[in-house]
């Protein structure tokens, strides 16, 4: 695994690696912890050595934090990205280029534990694949790729973010079955299923959910609000500390 320090203050950097070796140790995780003191620097190496994770501060000199989060999110959406800073001014942003944690400094190592934890259970997460049959063939479909899910008749339509439609021959509560308690995974709408993980916001008409790829799954009507609220709360999980 390897795990990106991006600040331009050398004590806070070196505080921050300190506590990160601490944490992976712990853990018995191998890990690789580079360093870099702006973004650009960053942003070219990640050409031939993407990160699994990356723990930014957001008031760096040159580009800003959240600036190279966004140039980050144009060729790597995987990467777990921490943001540290003095002040919370950037939460907004920190949901815009999928922040997964939000920490405020000085780091406290319990704090950064947390985070941490985060993004490694995320990371194991986005690895969880699911058996799909369509006809005689099987295909293995990572959680992560699936937008949506649909039920007409007998079959299930699983659209993926490659653009494929996959046609099986199974029941959606089969499917939310197999999919178990991940919390990506919402029942929207009757012979509907979203994963939250691709839902940007509400419709234009409030009654349906937005996805990244510019399609649109409808909300029941009468669990419209819990349906946002859960949305919202699987977005809350950038927590700032």
């Amino acid at each position: 695994m390897r795990i990106a320090i991006v600040d331009d203050n050398p004590e806070d950097r070196r505080q921050a690696v300190e506590m990160t070796e601490k944490c992976c140790k712990a853990r018995n995780l191998h890990t690789q912890i580079v360093q870099y003191s702006d973004g650009t620097l960053f942003l070219e190496d990640c050409k031939e050595n993407p990160p699994d994770v990356v723990l930014m501060d957001i008031y760096l000199g040159g580009l800003d934090g959240v600036e190279v989060a966004r140039r980050l999110r144009e060729s790597d959406k995987m990467a777990k990205l921490i943001f540290t800073t003095v002040t919370g001014a950037f939460a907004r942003e920190g949901y815009d280029v999928q922040a997964t944690h939000y920490l405020m400094k000085p780091l406290r190592e319990d704090k950064l534990q947390t985070a941490l934890d985060r993004c490694f259970s995320d990371i194991a997460q986005d690895s969880r694949s699911v058996e799909l049959k369509v006809g005689y063939q099987e295909y293995t479909v990572l959680l992560r790729n699936i937008l949506f899910v649909r039920k007409d008749g007998n079959y299930i339509y699983v659209h993926t973010s490659g653009e494929v439609e996959l046609k099986v021959h199974q029941s959606l509560v089969q499917f939310m079955q197999t999919v178990g308690q991940d919390p990506r995974f919402l029942q929207c709408y009757q012979g509907y299923a979203v994963n939250l993980q691709h839902v940007v916001g509400l419709g234009e008409d409030n009654n349906s959910f937005a996805l990244d790829n510019g399609m649109t799954v409808p909300l029941a009507k009468k669990n419209r609000s819990a349906l946002h609220a859960a949305w919202i709360s699987y977005e809350a999980r950038l927590l700032q500390e």
